[in-house]
């Protein structure tokens, strides 16, 4: 099976490794600017509901981004942000800077959070080259 997706349209293949790179470059310039780290750290007191440590790590996507409106949404596992009290800093992947973010939803079983950003705070330059995870219909399936 092994389909790739690729968001805007560009396909790499074996017939054109000199304008796209690999399958895998490409898929990796795409999704770049939607990558995140999530930084958790959680309060004292919260360590009664059962969380095992003070601070999480791990990789989130954004899957909105709004200069304008100023909202900005980002999925994340809930290894990393196990429960909605605690302080949240998002660093993006394209471009160096961090934004405080504030835990929105916590799936009960699908272990996902939603946690928002104010992208309107953003820097313009990092507001403009942070961007949402573009999901592929059909048509732009790499065979």
């Amino acid at each position: 099976d092994g389909d790739v997706a690729v968001s805007d349209g560009d396909t790499a293949g074996p017939e054109s490794p000199e304008k796209n790179g690999t399958r895998a470059e490409t898929v990796a310039r795409t999704v770049e600017p939607s990558l995140c780290i999530v930084q958790v750290d959680i309060a004292t007191v919260a360590l009664a509901d059962g969380v095992y440590s003070r601070s999480f790590e791990g990789s989130g996507t954004v899957i909105h981004h709004d200069p304008h409106t100023g909202l900005g949404l980002v999925v994340v596992d809930r290894n990393t942000v196990p429960v909605a009290s605690c302080d949240i800093l998002v660093s993006f992947a394209a471009f160096p800077c961090e934004s405080p973010g504030k835990v929105e939803y916590l799936h009960p079983t699908h272990n996902f959070a939603i946690v928002s950003y104010d992208a309107s705070k953003l820097p313009k330059r990092a507001a403009d080259a942070v961007k949402p995870i573009a999901f592929a219909s059909t048509s732009d399936t790499v065979p």
